[in-house]
């Protein structure tokens, strides 16, 4: 057959079906609108970071280190090297501290940048006044941001206290994106000349600074290959080099990871577009088979008619993939002011929100595929429908019957499930991520199409018992030929377990962080303890009636050797934002603990804790950290102590609960020798109130200046925040996905019309009245409706009280409150989409039909 007549046919066979074939366009086109726009969200996260990577960064190149870079033989050659090649330097240190006022009453906990003369070499440090930032290596002053100047009442002029250093106000920072000021923080920023560092007395041993000595590189200098040419040596100094591409390595980490489960949404409502496709399709070439038997009879091979219909169905995706791609194009310039404020309030880039071309042909090409997937079955049954069809087409079926049939369902489903993990594969980078996800895709769909079969077989025993004839008739619906029943109960159970995950994962986490409400846990933490601190501390905290007070020592450690054998650091990946846990725990600088017993919040999973002081050097390890580094019970762990190599035997293998917030380390080793060494405390406390926190703050800050003081009920609201911004985002895509869902109930109401229309009018024949019809219809769309979301419900409630906990550490909140009337929305829109599509079926004469081929 040639091109021309199969497309010439195709086109054909769409003359009074258009209203059946909207429905398959709705659901291509809901499917690729939602990748469209979540490819334009993610594409443009990272153009933003790819932009202004350099101007956030405010240099080429950074040499950081927890000790000060003189001391480094390779942080000074590297030095030495740049600067004789034309490269300009600035000193930078960055630490936590308080920040009192001199006049009222306040303290802050806030991040000092200590900023030497030149940075930052790009971009701008924007200040109200303007040029208040240039005037810091003048007098002891700070540039602060708005809100440590609004909690503690400070204007341009006013005059604090940092550390020992009396300071002067000259500003503050103006919230912009795109500006080395602008990043992710436990604490506010602030900004002090680093000639002043000395006088504020927080410089002392134990305390937590990072030193840092940024550099902006001539043309013909590239930082990447400086920074490879001098990564190993670095990294047996613990010296960490930097490139502006590196930068944002932790922002681009939650880009990537937030990208990922966007597109993962993304697919699912894809996913049901294909299904609903798939499903309208099917009971589309049913209503078609006269047609296809006519082209058997007239000489068509099975080839040629599936062609034909093949055809009809890519023309629908192509103009499903045309809207979506076009609706989802116009969305980012929709939200383009959200964007904004999400990006300027928690990223530091600005979030540009554009129609991304690429992310556009991917959608379309996605969505086209996908059709050619979900359609095989339904195209490979028609073609082979026999010409004897169109004389006993009572008798005569689809083809593939039989054993072939059973073949054919089992090859359709897994080409459909392969198509799903190769294209998610495509999709997210990731061909473990895609693996979980077309599991649990096929896992939700197999659920959900067993309670369909369920329901089924159950409504033909309820069909029995209900004593109203309307719902009686509507519940019948749900088994007799022609039904709807599987794809409608999967897909809407698809998408309100989508939709419930969602608002369940919201609730959890944020009740997970909620720390005033959580009585068993601390809300305050006190950093940088000083041994001859910590008496006068406990007093303090028991002054203000403190509860479950714990306090922690700390002593900073390095991993030296694994039953004698060096950490290899030679694998290291160079490149921050690829950096693997595994490389991270051999490389990073350790705070590790000592105790007499377990800790509340940890369990033993391997071998034996032990108790009171062993003779012995012991070391308990975190099972996850022991696993990164090939440390089994009895292994030797050999630690770099300050300079001091200490030697100590595993014993143990703890799972630390960190959720509990109490002070816990990776490594904890057993009292002994360790006691000698240079240490600091961390103390946890629940203090009663704001106002005792308040307190607490302000007699710590003034008697002890070193000392960071923490009030965790402040950086959680910053997460609550940020959770609530994102969930928007989420929460749009789960009601897109339940629109979806609703889109496939009217194309499968519209493509079984036909058939209803032929019942509706023998009941009509029999007496039945319009009013009746409809209620007849009603309890059958309400039915499909109340199980497809009472079993997308069940599944959400039985997968999250499994994952979260497991995934998370963190139990699951179902919020009925929210659930409930969503729910109920939901079963009515579904309903009403029914009714407004079926509605023609009680509109005719019985003689239409009954007159009818």
């Amino acid at each position: 057959m040639r091109a021309t007549t199969a497309i010439a046919l195709a086109v054909a066979e769409t003359r009074r079906a258009r209203g059946a074939l909207a429905f398959c366009i709705g659901s291509v086109a809901v499917g690729v609108f939602g990748m469209t726009a979540v490819g334009a969200v993610t594409e443009s996260l990272d153009a933003g970071l790819d932009e202004e990577t350099k101007a956030v960064f405010g240099a080429d190149l950074e040499i950081s280190s927890n000790q000060p870079l003189t001391t480094s033989t390779v942080a000074r050659t590297f030095t030495q090297d740049l600067v004789a090649k034309g490269a300009r330097s600035a000193e930078l240190a960055r630490f936590y501290s308080m920040l009192t006022p001199n006049a009222g009453e306040g303290t802050q906990l806030v991040r000092v940048h200590g900023v030497g003369d030149g940075f930052p070499f790009f971009g701008e440090i924007p200040t109200e006044p303007p040029g208040a930032y240039a005037t810091l290596t003048a007098t002891p002053s700070v540039v602060i941001d708005e809100v440590t100047a609004r909690s503690l009442g400070l204007e341009v002029g006013d005059r604090a206290q940092l550390g020992k250093l009396d300071v002067v106000v000259v500003g503050q920072l103006v919230d912009k994106a795109g500006t080395p000021a602008a990043e992710f923080s436990l604490a506010p920023p602030i900004y002090v000349h680093h000639r002043f560092l000395e006088a504020t007395g927080l410089l002392a041993r134990g305390s937590r600074m990072r030193y840092r000595r940024m550099f902006a590189l001539p043309d013909g200098l590239d930082g990447e290959t400086l920074k490879a040419e001098h990564f190993d040596a670095a990294i047996a100094e613990h010296v960490t080099i930097r490139t502006s591409r590196e930068a944002a390595s932790r922002v681009r980490r939650f880009v990537d990871r937030l990208g990922a489960f966007l597109t993962i949404m993304g697919l699912i409502t894809l996913l049901l577009g294909a299904l609903g496709i798939g499903s309208a399709m099917n009971a589309f070439v049913r209503g078609k088979l006269d047609h296809a038997a006519i082209l058997r009879c007239v000489g068509a091979r099975p080839r040629d008619v599936f062609v034909v219909y093949f055809v009809l169905a890519m023309i629908v995706a192509g103009v499903g993939c045309s809207i979506g791609v076009v609706c989802g194009s116009l969305l980012p310039a929709m939200f383009s002011g959200l964007a904004e404020s999400i990006g300027g309030a928690y990223l530091p880039t600005h979030v540009t929100l554009a129609p991304s071309t690429s992310a556009a042909i991917r959608a379309a090409f996605a969505g086209l595929l996908a059709t050619a997937v979900f359609t095989l079955q339904p195209m490979w049954r028609i073609a082979n429908v026999k010409p004897m069809t169109v004389l006993r087409r009572d008798t005569e079926g689809l083809g593939a019957l039989g054993w072939r049939r059973r073949i054919t369902s089992f090859v359709g489903f897994a080409v459909a499930f392969g198509f799903v993990l190769l294209l998610s594969a495509a999709q997210t980078a990731s061909l473990t991520l895609a693996a979980w996800f077309t599991g649990a895709i096929a896992a939700s769909v197999v659920l959900l199409a067993v309670v369909a079969w369920l329901l089924v077989r159950l409504s033909k025993v309820l069909a029995r018992h209900v004593p109203s004839y309307a719902v009686r008739q509507g519940i019948a619906n749900l088994h007799r030929p022609g039904n709807q029943t599987q794809s409608v109960v999967v897909a809407v159970g698809v998408g309100f377990l989508l939709l419930a995950s969602i608002l369940i994962i919201q609730a959890s986490m944020r009740a997970s962080i909620a720390i005033d409400q959580q009585k068993d846990l601390p809300n305050v933490f006190i950093v940088d303890i000083q041994p001859d601190q910590e008496a006068e501390i406990r007093a303090a905290l028991t002054a203000l009636d403190a509860a479950d007070e714990n306090f922690a020592p700390m002593i900073s450690a390095r991993l030296r050797a694994v039953d004698g054998v060096p950490v290899d650091k030679s694998k290291v990946e160079r490149d921050a934002r690829q950096r693997t846990f595994e490389d991270r725990m051999t490389t990073r600088e350790y705070f590790v603990t000592y105790r007499e017993t377990t800790a509340a919040n940890e369990e033993v999973v391997d071998g034996t804790f032990w108790i009171g002081r062993p003779e012995r050097q012991e070391v308990s390890l975190d099972e996850r950290l022991a696993g990164a580094i090939g440390a089994d019970i009895g292994a030797t762990l050999t630690l770099d102590v300050q300079g001091l190599p200490l030697d100590a035997t595993v014993t143990s293998l703890r799972r630390i609960r960190w959720q509990a917030l109490t002070p816990n380390a990776l490594v904890v080793l057993s009292p002994g020798d360790i006691e000698n060494a240079p240490k600091m405390f961390v103390a946890s406390a629940r203090l009663p109130s704001a106002d005792a926190r308040f307190e607490l703050q302000r007699r710590l800050a003034t008697r002890f200046p070193n000392l960071s003081v923490v009030d965790i009920t402040a950086a959680a609201e910053t997460v609550v925040g940020l959770l609530e911004q994102i969930s928007i985002v989420f929460t749009a895509l789960g009601f897109l996905a339940v629109v979806t869902g609703a889109i496939i109930l009217g194309g499968a109401i519209a493509a079984g019309r036909a058939r209803r229309e032929r019942e509706a009018m023998l009941l009509k024949v029999l007496g039945a009245s319009r009013a009746a019809l409809r209620r007849v219809l009603v309890a059958e769309y309400a039915s499909l409706a109340v199980f497809g979301v009472g079993a997308g419900w069940v599944l959400a409630e039985l997968v999250n009280r499994i994952a979260l906990p497991a995934l998370f550490e963190v139990p699951a909140v179902v919020p009925y409150g929210s659930l409930v009337p969503i729910a109920v929305a939901t079963v009515t829109l579904e309903t009403l989409v029914g009714a407004l599509i079926g509605r023609s079926v009680f509109a005719k004469a019985p003689l239409d039909v009954l007159r009818g081929p």
